[in-house]
């Protein structure tokens, strides 16, 4: 399965894009949800214990690290 990631900074709780890192992963179709959340932390240089807010839409999960003002976006490819 094909994941985009996109990681950048927020103002006010709202994603910024004053700077955007964005990356794509190819994970073996059987990952768990908890697999594909730890390597977008991991792809973006989050500890992969960190502590965050998750939340979900449809084909993508929102990652929120409690300890920053920035947001991970994991978006699943059809």
């Amino acid at each position: 399965m094909k994941v985009d990631i996109e990681y950048t900074d927020t103002f006010a709780g709202e994603p910024n894009y004053s700077w955007v890192r964005r990356e794509l992963l190819d994970l073996p179709e059987d990952s768990s949800e908890t697999h594909v959340m730890m390597k977008a932390k991991n792809a973006v240089g989050i500890d992969a214990n960190a502590e965050c807010d998750v939340s979900h839409y449809g084909d993508t999960i929102e990652i929120r690290p409690c300890d920053a003002c920035t947001v991970v976006f994991v978006t699943f490819r059809e």
